[in-house]
């Protein structure tokens, strides 16, 4: 029953992480969106809309634990 219990809280906990990545991928289309309908002369350019470096090895490190811990 405990495995069960434990099984339905993850499974809770990854459909609202889920929630939350469609939820930035929306916010995030629509800024792409936004940015498409300024002046050029304003518009940001594609590599200034990349991740910085630094938070995508942040993000990798941070999704591997998470793998990890997952698979123990």
């Amino acid at each position: 029953m405990e495995k069960d219990n434990l099984r339905r809280e993850d499974e809770l906990k990854e459909a609202e992480t889920q929630r939350e990545l469609v939820e930035l991928q929306r916010r995030f289309k629509q800024v792409l969106n936004d940015n498409q309908s300024l002046p050029e002369h304003i518009r940001l350019k594609p590599q200034e809309l990349v991740l910085d470096r630094r938070f995508y090895e942040q993000a990798e490190k941070l999704k591997a634990r998470k793998v990890m811990e997952v698979r123990r």
